[in-house]
């Protein structure tokens, strides 16, 4: 296979198309050997065309950036949004569990804040909503032989709301999590008992 002159290996690293890379290089080597050559017009829209891709490339690269910048300053603040609102239910959580006036007042200021910062009275509460809908949630299944599926779909519901993960958050996650596990066994033995007593009284009849 034919090594690529070191000007056409330039063009092409700059993403020029092989062929125009090549003839391009071509120039661009011809230029180097005798100083004196002249272009021809051939020659001229040659390097244009070369020039206007890496122009287009270098544009399409700095919009990809800007892009994915933007979309990033957006991931954050979607976290740092769901993060307050969290917080916001997390201190509600402790104050009913304390009885703090204390805790209240920290999160009406919470969620002053985000207000203030333009969120929405609608959007506030969805978001609340859509966390309460994950933590209260009485739709969990519990399998005892098969703990790890209950926890991959607390995992999922949770990062479905945009939880973060810091510690305080964790925490709350994980009473919740368990929370949920001993209420979906204490059903699965109410359950038990009831079909036991049903066997006991059917047997029962039939001894009769």
């Amino acid at each position: 296979m034919e090594s690529l002159s070191p000007y056409e290996q330039q063009f092409q690293a700059l993403g020029v198309d092989p062929s125009t890379a090549a003839q391009a290089g071509a120039i661009a080597q011809k230029q180097a050997n005798d100083p004196s050559y002249t272009l021809s017009n051939e020659d001229q829209n040659i390097r244009n065309a070369a020039f206007q891709q890496i122009l287009q490339n270098q544009l399409e690269a700095a919009m990809q950036q800007q892009q994915e910048e933007q979309e990033q300053r957006q991931r954050e603040e979607e976290e740092r949004i769901n993060a307050a609102v969290f917080e916001y239910v997390r201190l509600l959580e402790q104050a009913q569990e304390t009885e703090s006036i204390g805790l209240i007042d920290a999160a009406a200021a919470v969620k002053q804040q985000l207000l203030a910062e333009g969120v929405s009275e609608a959007e506030f509460n969805q978001r609340v909503s859509a966390i309460d809908g994950v933590l209260w949630s009485e739709s969990y299944d519990y399998d005892e032989s098969d703990d790890s599926a209950f926890e991959a779909r607390w995992q999922k519901e949770t990062q479905s709301i945009g939880v973060p993960g810091n510690l305080q958050h964790s925490e709350l996650l994980d009473d919740r999590f368990r929370e949920l596990r001993e209420q979906q066994l204490e059903r699965n033995e109410d359950e038990q008992e009831r079909r036991r007593l049903r066997h006991h009284v059917q047997q029962a009849d039939l001894d009769l």
